[in-house]
């Protein structure tokens, strides 16, 4: 009813103040209604005068006032459901049972009765403290197996929930005592605070702790300033320190710090499912938005080449899983930009944890001796061959490299070889003590006895690249021609078949996945024009569908891979990719396209 009314020089036109309006003098009316009850004129007014001022007054009140009321929200009504999941099967007692559903009637009737934002927020505090505790006798025999595998699969190596979602350095525990091996995953520690070219440094040192697969700085506009940011509570997504998350990633983290929270204190089995079911929803809906530097791609890259080729026989079988995760995360899920990043040090530490001999199987005498045994049938086949008509110098070169290498890893063994950590290969803490196994895994030992046969069995073998008679590629090794699928050479990787031929010129699918090898074979990598059309590659060779971002520029690549030029309807959304040669495939944003249409900044069609 009251408001501002602005007045204006009569000269220049220009506002200069206010005055202020009660436009329907309700001031004077309240009042007049005030002056009446605190005065003795109540006693004397007259009934009519008393009626006028209350119809008055409701008339003000009925047609002026906005009375509009409290929503309730998607959390609340999330409580809810999760409450109401409960069934008496979940309780010991039904007596037990009846008092829960009372408490969730009165709390159901406080929140949806509820017209002020204070009484939301009390009516969803009661609903989550009933949900995180056990008032009531539960029936025995609770089943948390799937929430705690949801839970889980938040984390790189994880032995049970942390209740905590950060990597910041008060979460980690201490250094790893290698003498005990007794931690339950390798993660690295920060150095501090340390951030350069806004990249978090990590020491090289193992610690107990964990990795979030999920990590809250690729959801948000990150400050490097404040790099041990850590969001915690059932709040907006205002409190993230740093930046804001998206929507999704806010619901998320609501959602998993109730899940993880029942998961150690609720043990009713309906309500355990429920926010299970809801859990795996949130993290359904979670959508990286930033996008990995190449840099930071190509370190992912290097340290997986730096550990790769690890074989199961020779490690502990614990440590030899984790190994495995780690490449599997790098190469299948990580997307994001810190994804990637966490991809790079689990491959790494995984990889250093496989180097220390706590974690390696031992190689044990009877290993040794057989090894012996596979020199002697050496030996013997060698003086055989030089007594032969039929004598091989190749063949008689190849034997005497294989027990040379064999006698070489006796001699470790023995400890009469080298004692100088110059010479150590597989160990980080050399000791140069005899029998020390610095130098040698199991499987040195069982690719030694496999190279000493093939010598006995020589046949000639070209060494690296060659073509047979059909006039296809082939690649040769001391250990015979591959011919069981990927092998990278140099920087490049190549696909051979079962009989030794390596793809060329060819698409070819693998779990789903397709790749293409070019006209020398190696698998394209990037963007490869093939039979006319463009299509890209990403660094693993797999062929991208959807949208990439290559050099600062966005492209759509179809789902048959082809690269989009010209108009293209994506998710209901009109955009337009450049059909210049000098910039063919790019989607424009910002400008008009050749036929006088307007894009906005995202490149969204504007409707003009």
């Amino acid at each position: 009813m009251f408001y501002d009314d602005p007045y204006y020089d009569i000269y220049t036109g220009q506002q200069i103040g206010t005055v202020d309006v009660d436009l329907y003098n309700i001031e004077g009316l309240l009042k007049d209604i005030w002056n009446l009850r605190t005065s003795d004129a109540y006693y004397e007014a007259n009934t009519s005068q008393l009626v006028y001022l209350m119809q008055q007054y409701n008339k003000y009140i009925g047609d002026y006032i906005d009375k509009t009321e409290v929503e309730t929200s998607e959390w609340g009504e999330l409580l809810l459901t999760v409450l109401n999941s409960v069934n008496e099967d979940d309780f010991k007692r039904s007596t037990d049972y009846k008092k829960y559903i009372n408490e969730v009637e009165d709390l159901e009737d406080a929140y949806e009765s509820a017209t002020t934002v204070a009484q939301i927020n009390n009516a969803e505090k009661g609903m989550y403290e009933l949900l995180v505790s056990t008032p009531y006798t539960s029936a025995s025999g609770v089943d948390k197996d799937s929430l705690n595998d949801t839970l889980e699969s938040l984390y790189f190596n994880v032995g049970t929930a942390p209740e905590t979602y950060s990597t910041a350095p008060s979460t980690q525990s201490s250094n790893v005592d290698f003498s005990n091996y007794n931690y339950y995953v390798a993660v690295l520690q920060y150095s501090g605070s340390t951030v350069v070219d806004g990249n978090l440094q990590f020491s090289s040192t193992l610690a107990k702790g964990y990795y979030s697969l999920y990590p809250m700085a690729d959801y948000t506009d990150y400050d490097t300033s404040t790099p041990n940011q850590v969001y915690s509570g059932n709040e907006s997504a205002d409190d993230f320190a740093g930046g804001y998350a998206t929507q999704e990633y806010e619901w998320f983290w609501n959602v998993y710090q109730l899940a993880a929270r029942m998961n150690d204190d609720n043990a009713y089995q309906g309500a355990i499912d429920a926010v299970n079911d809801a859990l795996a929803e949130a993290v359904s809906d979670l959508a990286v938005t930033t996008t990995p530097y190449s840099a930071e791609t190509s370190a992912m890259e290097e340290m997986m080449d730096e550990y790769a080729g690890k074989i199961d026989s020779d490690y502990d079988e614990d440590y030899y899983a984790k190994y495995t995760d780690a490449y599997d995360y790098a190469e299948n899920v990580a997307e994001g930009k810190w994804q990637t990043r966490i991809a790079r040090y689990i491959v790494g530490v995984s990889g250093e944890a496989l180097t220390y001999q706590g974690t390696q199987n031992t190689i044990t005498k009877t290993m040794i001796s057989e090894l012996e045994d596979s020199i002697e049938s050496g030996e013997t086949a060698l003086e055989a061959i030089k007594n032969s008509d039929d004598y091989n110098a190749a063949q008689v070169n190849a034997l005497n490299e294989a027990i040379s290498d064999a006698q070489d890893i006796i001699d470790l063994y023995e400890g009469t070889y080298s004692t100088s950590s110059t010479y150590q290969s597989v160990n980080k803490n050399y000791t140069s003590l005899v029998g020390d196994k610095d130098q040698m895994v199991i499987s040195d030992l069982e690719n030694a006895m496999t190279a000493i046969d093939d010598a006995i069995n020589y046949s000639e073998i070209i060494m690296g690249w060659s073509l047979n008679d059909a006039g296809l590629w082939m690649y040769g090794t001391e250990d015979g021609y591959y011919n069981d699928g990927w092998h990278k050479i140099g920087a490049t990787w190549f696909y051979f078949n079962e009989d030794g031929t390596a793809k060329q010129s060819e698409w070819f699918q693998e779990d789903g996945v397709w790749y293409y090898f070019n006209s020398n074979c190696g698998a394209a990598c990037g963007w490869a024009k093939i039979d006319g059309d463009w299509y890209y590659f990403k660094g693993n060779n797999a062929m991208k569908t959807g949208w990439e971002k290559v050099d600062g520029n966005w492209y759509y690549m179809a789902s048959s891979g082809k690269m989009v030029t010209g108009w293209c309807q994506i998710d209901g959304t009109w955009y337009y990719f450049s059909k210049e040669s000098n910039a063919l495939g790019q989607m424009l944003y910002n400008t008009t396209t050749p036929d006088g249409y307007t894009l906005d900044e995202n490149g969204a069609w504007t409707g003009e």
